[in-house]
């Protein structure tokens, strides 16, 4: 089974540097641009799914829908794929973040999150319990549609080292409307692979 992993396109809060986890915001006019070159390139290396997963924030849903030329009846939503919580900190300015939550940011894997802010590791947990699930699956390739911090929380799973060699969030870029791809083979993940991305 191929599991192909997209990150949603651009929306305003990405362009101004805002935090955005859970607060539900739409594509802006360059997310829609990248969402169909997404498409695009899809259509290019004859990629199909014959299961789509998304999480349920509008801009995933959005994605998803340009992407695939689909609508979200035909999705799976699933609530797992969420973007981690920012709680307090949601729609915040980085540049004008406390120091607590700013070093949080910066070595997730060590620092306590802030109050009322999800911890990385209860996001790991989340979205390792929805890929478990998924590797008992018998399809043949699937589309997951998710957010920077959740994707590379499945990266973690697939790979324990992930968050702590040389693949960490700071080094991999997961870009807007970039893709990945990891085939489960006899419920265990692969390789992690960039199949492309959007610029």
């Amino acid at each position: 089974m191929l599991v192909y992993f997209i990150r949603h396109g651009e929306t305003d809060l990405n362009k101004e540097h805002l935090l955005q986890g859970h607060i539900d915001t739409e594509l802006n006019p360059e997310g829609i641009r990248q969402s169909i070159a997404a498409k695009d390139l899809i259509i290019k290396k004859s990629l199909f799914f014959d299961k789509i997963y998304c999480s349920p924030l509008k801009r995933a849903v959005q994605t998803a829908e340009i992407i695939t030329e689909k609508n979200i009846s035909d999705f799976d939503i699933r609530e797992e794929l969420v973007e981690i919580d920012y709680g307090p900190y949601d729609g915040i300015s980085i540049k004008s973040l406390d120091a607590p939550m700013m070093n949080f940011l910066r070595n997730p894997n060590s620092i306590e999150s802030p109050s009322g802010v999800e911890s990385l590791q209860e996001v790991r947990e989340r979205c390792g319990r929805f890929l478990k699930e998924l590797s008992t699956k018998n399809f043949d390739r699937v589309l997951i549609v998710s957010h920077g911090i959740a994707i590379h929380s499945m990266f973690a799973y697939i790979n324990h080292n992930y968050l702590n060699k040389e693949l960490s969030w700071n080094n991999l870029q997961v870009g807007n409307c970039d893709m990945f791809c990891s085939n489960c083979i006899d419920q265990k993940y692969m390789e992690i692979k960039k199949v492309f991305a959007i610029h």
